[in-house]
């Protein structure tokens, strides 16, 4: 943005409200810019959890939010997207996460064992299924919804936002 004045009380007074103007137009594209993001990141997480078939119960579907404000926007997702995201058990030990598992171990806990089932020697713990009763399982393998979200918003959609609301 260019302001040419010419050196008088009346110019210099229009600068500065334009320059205020400018001011309230770029908070406005910014909090527009924050805003899109997250809405497009919320589809995207939405469509990733369908594409690595994350549904299940539908409790983390369901669990996906976007809380937003003035300039700033966030995206949450329930207290199992942990463990679809990084992966669990065995399972998730031969399919580790691909992004930084900032520490994230796999196998561990007291109550995984090794169980004969139907003759067959399997690793894995079991768990109460909601219903009375208990499922076993091996762990899940890492479905990196977030970090694919993560990746897709910022390749391939962060520039194209930008021009739009800042065009």
């Amino acid at each position: 943005m260019k302001i040419k004045i010419k050196l008088s009380d009346k110019s210099v007074d229009r600068a500065i409200k334009r320059l205020e103007q400018y001011k309230q137009d770029i908070n406005k594209k910014a909090d527009l810019l924050v805003q899109r993001l997250a809405d497009e990141g919320y589809t995207i997480i939405i469509d990733k959890i369908f594409k690595f078939d994350a549904i299940e119960t539908g409790d983390m579907l369901s669990s996906v939010t976007k809380k937003s404000g003035n300039c700033y926007a966030m995206l949450e997702v329930g207290d199992c997207a942990m463990f679809v995201e990084f992966g669990t058990g065995p399972k998730g030990e031969a399919s580790p996460y691909i992004g930084d598992s900032m520490g994230w171990n796999y196998n561990t806990g007291d109550n995984i064992k090794e169980y004969i089932i139907n003759g067959v020697s399997v690793t894995g713990w079991f768990y109460p299924d909601g219903s009375g009763g208990y499922r076993f399982t091996s762990g899940m393998p890492s479905r990196p919804f977030m970090y694919e979200t993560a990746i897709e918003l910022r390749y391939n959609k962060l520039e194209k936002i930008i021009r739009e609301v800042f065009k």
